[in-house]
């Protein structure tokens, strides 16, 4: 047996398979398309209304107003980031300081048990370190918690401040 496959050859289309083919929509969806040139779909003029009113500039005391409003809210919106900025700085500055006091303590415990004689020793050099480190991370901890309120704090300041600014002249009327 051979296994080459032999190709259908292209059969017409009859009569009653154009028929077929009209009853399931597909004659029907090809005729309701319908190609429109670029030029043909012009765009309608607006109403003379409309285009008076695009065509009117804008006073500019209002852009004045506008522009000065949209500045200072940038403005403190800069503060703010720049308060962050600030506040996160001291936070890294202080962290890397309790990371080196911790690695500086673990360094001097080594080479304390290095020194160590008896057991006794190596369980007094271990409660030191251990001392070391919890006061360490108590007195670290009540920084950074200094720190984020005080970044808190002065980052929150400009924003309140543009928001009591816009709240008195909203309700000044």
């Amino acid at each position: 047996m051979s296994d080459a496959k032999l190709k259908r050859a292209l059969r017409d289309m009859s009569v009653t398979e154009a028929a077929s083919a009209e009853t399931n929509g597909e004659a029907a969806a090809a005729d309701s398309l319908q190609i429109v040139a670029p030029e043909a779909a012009a765009i309608p003029e607006p109403p003379s209304v409309i285009a008076a009113a695009m065509t009117e500039p804008v006073p500019p005391p209002a852009i004045a107003f506008a522009s000065a409003a949209a500045d200072d809210s940038w403005t403190a919106v800069a503060n703010a980031q720049a308060a962050l900025a600030r506040g996160f700085e001291q936070f890294a500055i202080e962290v890397t300081g309790l990371t080196r006091t911790g690695m500086v303590a673990g360094t001097d415990a080594a080479l304390a048990m290095l020194g160590a004689r008896t057991l006794a020793e190596v369980v007094e050099i271990n409660a030191g370190l251990a001392r070391r480190g919890v006061d360490a991370a108590i007195t670290g901890s009540a920084r950074l918690s200094e720190i984020g309120l005080k970044t808190m704090t002065d980052a929150s300041k400009p924003l309140l401040g543009r928001l009591g600014a816009s709240w008195n002249g909203s309700f000044a009327g």
